[in-house]
């Protein structure tokens, strides 16, 4: 890049100036460009295009926040933007935004005290904000791992006789189902989980089994990792094994495929035809029926539901059995359906199987759900609970600091006189003022990363292994963005009032007054205010807390009509093969 071109980009990016400022400074700005890359390619070559690169940003970025200020000062101030417009010093430039920063961090190094408590309750306050977004995001905002998730709906027959409207469904009617125009796809699965006991080597392992009909797989879009699903004819005598199962007692052997297993009851050995993805979940134990059957979760294989492993699933004619209800079922909704259109058309079919078999059918309807809100509706409110608390806990800390930086610019109200006087505009002096509390909160927020990386382990570590997607919680890259972007945000808002209220001052007075730094009216009120805030806040949230408490003791203390005193359960796994005696 020659001297040459890199001024005529240089002059192209004044353009960004006003005209007026073109016309007052733009000569001496362009001499001192062309010095400073002279002086800079003396060293070396890379130095100069780097210089010239970093005062053709500057001057874009100077240009624009120029106009922005006198269109702000035109709107605010009409009476003084000539006078503000004469003031080179005022315009926001690298360079005085590096001045602030200098001033900022001097003023934290000469009142360390000051700064470490600061930034230690801002870092508790941004910490656990976002330790709970990433939990709330985890749960709630991501998508399921499936293909098109908000097409996927779950499916439960209605017992309108008894008011229960989660209840499994008929072999006869998932066939029904199959069936409605609006569903593209129906398939279903044992709504519970199937304890087995299964042989890999010479001793025998408890695992869990999800019996689900052949199709289910490619319902949710999910291809395996090794091998295929149950999909195929000849796949459908074998079992697909969960990637944890295959890690912990396979040692991730890419060769599986193929192996068999022993499980106990079955009449021969079950090939195993695949294994899945790290992130495939299926199912939730949201989406299992509440029969009590087994407490697990973690599924470690699919079998596929047939006639073979399954008689009960006809009946003695043959027929699809309309007696037994032990399914859960999942469609997809068809492209240019909806959800309302689904029900309708299932109600339909509901009400007339009711009508064609009132023995079986009658006093059954349908419910039919979203399978998202399916897997983790029931955990949205006390999260977004949750989440509200720690927020109320960030308010009361911005609002304390808010305090003690008002207090502070009491403090220095006759430094902020002397630059006043000197000729710093006002939006100088709130530009100096935000720039200490962004600095402090930023650093809160850094801090504050640490804090959110402990209270998710924390959090995760005792809640309930059998909450829905607590597996898919993690710190991640958006998780750290949202963490320093609540930083900023919060150091802005903090030093709003300080800002203005230093700004607001008058320079005369203060200097008057000599070394007195005594608050004016308006500022102890505004200081008052905030205290009453935040005392309000904080006796919200303790008595909300102990309310809660107060309920969880009482839920602990309910009497459960019987003494549960030394009692223990335990749970029997018969085989498919005694089952009828």
């Amino acid at each position: 890049m020659t001297i040459a071109f890199a001024r005529a980009l240089h002059r192209a990016a004044l353009i960004a100036y006003p005209r007026s400022f073109r016309r007052q400074f733009a000569t001496e700005i362009d001499r001192i460009f062309v010095e400073r890359v002279q002086c800079a390619r003396q060293q070396s070559r890379l130095r100069a295009v780097v210089i010239a690169c970093f005062q053709i940003a500057d001057a874009v970025a100077s240009g624009i926040a120029e106009r922005t200020r006198r269109a702000v000062e035109r709107w605010a101030w009409p009476r003084h933007s000539h006078a503000a417009h004469s003031r080179r010093s005022n315009t926001l430039t690298f360079d005085s935004i590096r001045d602030d920063l200098r001033l900022a961090l001097r003023q934290c190094w000469r009142a360390p005290m000051f700064a470490a408590l600061t930034i230690a309750s801002l870092a508790l306050g941004v910490g656990a904000n976002s330790a709970m977004f990433g939990i709330v995001r985890g749960v709630l905002l991501q998508p399921l791992p499936y293909r098109e998730p908000d097409s996927l709906v779950m499916i439960w027959s209605d017992n309108t006789k008894a008011g229960e409207r989660t209840n499994p469904v008929s072999p006869a009617n998932i066939e029904a189902f199959r069936a409605a125009p609006s569903l593209a796809h129906v398939e279903g699965l044992y709504s519970f989980l199937t304890p087995l006991q299964v042989r890999l080597g010479s001793e025998p392992e408890p695992a869990l089994a999800s019996q689900v009909t052949p199709g289910m797989f490619e319902l949710l879009g999910r291809r395996p990792l090794l091998g295929q699903t149950l999909a195929g004819k000849s796949a459908q005598s074998g079992a697909v094994l969960s990637h944890q199962f295959w890690q912990r007692r396979l040692g991730a052997d890419p060769n599986v495929v193929g192996r068999t297993l022993d499980i106990a009851g079955a009449p021969a050995p079950v090939p195993i035809v695949g294994v899945m993805p790290k992130d495939f979940t299926f199912p939730y134990g949201s989406m299992l029926w509440t029969t009590g059957f087994t407490r697990g979760t973690n599924v470690d294989l699919w079998l596929a539901v047939t006639r073979e492993r399954d008689p009960r699933l006809v009946d003695a004619s043959g027929q699809p059995n309309r007696s037994i209800h032990y399914f859960g079922v999942v469609g997809r909704v068809r492209e240019g359906s909806s959800l309302e259109r689904v029900r309708n058309d299932l109600a339909a079919i509901a009400t007339q199987r009711a009508k064609d078999f009132p023995d079986t059918n009658a006093g059954w309807g349908v419910t039919v759900r979203p399978l998202h809100e399916q897997t983790v509706g029931a955990l949205r409110p006390a999260l977004l609970m949750l989440l509200a608390g720690v927020g109320v806990v960030l308010l009361i800390t911005c609002i304390n600091v808010a305090n003690v930086l008002l207090a502070r610019a009491a403090g220095r109200g006759r430094d902020l006189a002397i630059r006043s006087a000197l000729g710093a505009s006002r939006r100088r002096l709130i530009q100096q003022t935000l720039t200490e509390s962004v600095v402090l909160s930023f650093a809160g927020g850094i801090a504050g990363l640490a804090v959110m990386v402990l209270a998710t382990r924390g959090i995760l570590a005792v809640a309930p292994a059998n909450l829905p997607r607590l597996g898919e919680v993690s710190a991640g890259v958006p998780v750290v963005v949202f963490a320093l972007a609540l930083s900023i945000l919060t150091g802005l808002a903090v030093g709003l009032i300080p800002a203005f209220a230093a700004a607001n001052s008058q320079a005369q007075d203060t200097l008057r007054d000599g070394t007195r730094a005594t608050a004016s009216p308006a500022r102890r009120r505004t200081r008052a205010a905030l205290i009453v805030a935040e005392v309000a806040l904080a006796m919200t949230l303790t008595v909300s807390g102990g309310l809660l408490l107060r309920s969880f003791v009482s839920v602990l203390h309910v009497d459960p009509g019987f003494n549960a005193e030394q009692l223990l359960t335990l749970q029997v796994s018969v085989p498919a093969k005694y089952t009828d005696t």
